[in-house]
């Protein structure tokens, strides 16, 4: 009998269980039993639920469809988020390559050379000298060693 009792009690508590309903900062809807101290919250009214075994079956209908587009929304919105990413990598990827394809080329000339040049202001030849030479180099390896390995 005590177990009866006891029972009927957790059975009362429950339908007597309170429901809040509230929006995030970021927009993303969320309910629970404790209303947030950050958030307006909405009290929600159990009493058209309808009896099942199912969590989602004790939310009202149309609170269980803003819940389900709000998820939906987001879940969109995720998506996008990881497809930019994905946009993103792919193209830094792309420079890389491209900026590795242009920095071997120029370690294989500087191999071949024995005298670099570059053209002053009047459009004339001028060679390097050993050190500015050297200087060059260096300059193309450690570009290289720091985007293509």
């Amino acid at each position: 009998m005590k177990y009866l009792v006891a029972g009927m009690m957790l059975v009362a508590l429950s339908a007597d269980a309170q429901i809040y309903k509230w929006l995030d900062a970021n927009g993303k809807v969320h309910f629970g039993s404790m209303p947030p101290t950050t958030a307006n919250a909405e009290s929600l009214d159990l009493s058209t639920a309808t009896t099942s075994s199912s969590p989602a079956a004790t939310i009202p209908a149309i609170n269980r469809d803003e819940a389900q587009k709000a998820y939906l929304e987001s879940a969109a919105a995720e998506r996008k988020k990881r497809e930019a990413e994905r946009e993103h990598q792919r193209i830094v990827e792309q420079q890389t390559r491209r900026t590795c394809g242009v920095l071997s080329g120029m370690k294989k000339d500087l191999e071949d050379k024995k005298a670099l040049y570059r053209y002053n202001d009047q459009g004339e030849k001028v060679f390097l000298s050993d050190i500015e030479s050297k200087a060059f180099h260096q300059q193309v390896n450690d570009e290289y060693d720091k985007n293509c390995h």
